[in-house]
């Protein structure tokens, strides 16, 4: 960097710088993008925060080791865009400079956030056509198991009726097989009957 505009950096007062801060963060939610693009805003604010709070980290490290492993697994990912960030507003000369350059950076990174989510929506719709897929087997399945079981019931139900049947008809033969006993045995006691009257025992001579 030119050492005037080094100087000039330098030179910039501190509580502006922080203001712009606190400004850009804040802009992010006017861009009317999705959810997972407004989340810009934590990527920018472990990141001021860091730079706020560094003397405080270098004085007494023990205490604050639990929140900087924190704030550095929450910019991990985002890091690159974090260095890009601080990297042109530290080449800026002026807070007017800064304003636009992270204006563009802020732009750069929406298109990037709207890429990803394109791309995660396309995968999220292959997935939900993928779960519509099974689904609609796991519905046909349960259509083809549903009609085996009306068959099945069908099939029972004609069962039972047959047997009510059979059982009816065992019955009423039955009925009739008493019948025709009772007929045959008052058959008989009148055969006999009448063999008596047609032939008499002979009368004892004494």
């Amino acid at each position: 960097m030119d050492a005037s505009i080094f100087a000039s950096v330098k030179s910039l007062d501190m509580e502006a710088l922080n203001v712009e801060v606190d400004a850009l963060l804040k802009s992010l939610d006017g861009l009317h993008i999705d959810n997972s693009i407004k989340q810009a805003d934590s990527l920018l604010a472990p990141a001021h925060e860091q730079l706020m709070q560094a003397p405080r980290y270098a004085s007494n490290p023990a205490t604050q080791e639990g929140s900087a492993a924190e704030a550095a697994a929450r910019v991990d990912d985002q890091a690159p865009w974090v260095e890009s960030l601080l990297q042109e507003m530290q080449r800026s000369p002026s807070v007017d400079d800064a304003r636009q350059r992270v204006a563009s950076a802020l732009q750069a990174f929406q298109q990037h956030v709207q890429l990803q989510f394109a791309h995660s929506s396309e995968s999220w719709k292959a997935q939900a056509q993928h779960q519509a897929d099974q689904n609609q087997l796991l519905k046909r399945a349960v259509l083809i198991q549903h009609k085996r079981h009306l068959q099945r019931d069908y099939a029972m139900q004609q069962m039972k009726e047959v047997t009510v049947l059979l059982h009816e008809q065992v019955r009423d033969l039955e009925t009739k097989n008493y019948k025709l006993n009772m007929h045959l045995k008052k058959s008989l006691r009148h055969a006999d009957d009448q063999l008596s009257l047609l032939h008499p025992p002979p009368r004892d001579a004494f």
